[in-house]
């Protein structure tokens, strides 16, 4: 059985945050203040949000076309929104500068380490998962536990649990909640099936140039590949 997955914040990861948002369950926001996309995310969503039911029907549906949300309220579902949207784009800009670099670049030798085709195939290929799966992810928001982000299972495709640092966090940049989704996305074995061999920026680097295999099964390696692609 492989062991659960946890996000935890440290003050390295609050470099970026903004000020906490004030969030209470139930909280609704009038959906005129939002964008279409979104108000419609919400009203769809809504009826879900607090139904295990619903978990248990969806969460074995990975092609399902719609995110899920499980005793997340309106406020919490605009801002995973928002971050899964961003999350998509940062993984398409990976893509695609993949895509354009088959015999690999300056950006992927220094977080994936020396080019190899197979280990190449395999960034790619979680890159272009990470381009659509994180739409049709389950978001639960019941996780309690103090100083952590997020928490995934490795066997339990799609499932994320937010837990309160998430909200805290910026929606994009480094250590943000688009980053935390494309750095949780990896570790669902469907999408590559990484680990926690290194958190830190300068860490990662370093596993890229000493065990590129490490790297590219480093949850964080890909979060700041992302970043790197896309700004």
């Amino acid at each position: 059985m492989f062991a659960a997955a946890t996000f935890v914040l440290s003050a390295a990861f609050l470099v970026s945050a903004g000020r906490p948002l004030s969030l209470k369950h139930g909280t609704r926001l009038n959906n005129s203040s939002l964008t279409n996309d979104l108000a419609a995310e919400v009203q769809m969503q809504e009826r879900f949000a607090s139904s295990q039911s619903a978990l248990d029907h969806f969460s074995a549906s990975p092609l399902r076309k719609h995110a899920l949300y499980v005793h997340c309220d309106a406020n919490q579902i605009i801002q995973i929104v928002q971050a899964f949207k961003i999350a998509q784009k940062y993984a398409d800009s990976s893509y695609n500068h993949l895509k354009s670099n088959p015999s690999g670049s300056d950006l992927y030798t220094k977080w994936f380490g020396s080019f190899d085709t197979d280990r190449y195939n395999r960034v790619l290929k979680s890159f272009n998962r990470l381009r659509v799966y994180p739409s049709q992810f389950t978001y639960k928001c019941t996780c309690t536990k103090q100083k952590v982000i997020s928490k995934v299972k490795q066997h339990e495709y799609g499932i994320v649990n937010l837990c309160p640092n998430f909200w805290i966090l910026n929606v994009d940049g480094i250590y943000s909640r688009a980053f935390s989704i494309i750095r949780e996305g990896t570790r669902f074995s469907k999408v590559l099936g990484t680990h926690n061999h290194n958190l830190t920026y300068a860490g990662s680097m370093t596993l890229a140039v000493k065990s590129p295999t490490k790297a590219i099964y480093n949850a964080n390696n890909h979060a700041y590949f992302s970043l790197d692609t896309h700004t």
